[in-house]
């Protein structure tokens, strides 16, 4: 048996949450985001601005990492 993940409670967020799914977002980034023109706060992940955008990053990651034909970027 290997032993257990320790994370230090210093890379732990502050308001104890700690896993994948909704998170907090600072008031700064959304102000970017909405400054930027992005159409895709608040809509449905179905929608097509923003699997145009989920492209995009799978397409520059895939680059990125200079990916092997075949392989595939989950988001």
């Amino acid at each position: 048996m290997s032993e257990p993940i320790l994370i230090p409670d210093n890379l732990k967020p502050i308001d104890g949450r700690f896993g994948c799914g909704p998170s907090k977002i600072r008031p700064a980034v959304i102000s970017a985001l909405v400054a930027s023109g992005t159409n895709i706060l608040g809509t449905s992940h179905r929608q097509k601005p923003v699997k145009q955008v989920v492209n995009r990053v799978r397409s520059g990651l895939t680059s990125l990492f200079s990916l092997p034909e075949g392989y595939e970027v989950v988001l």
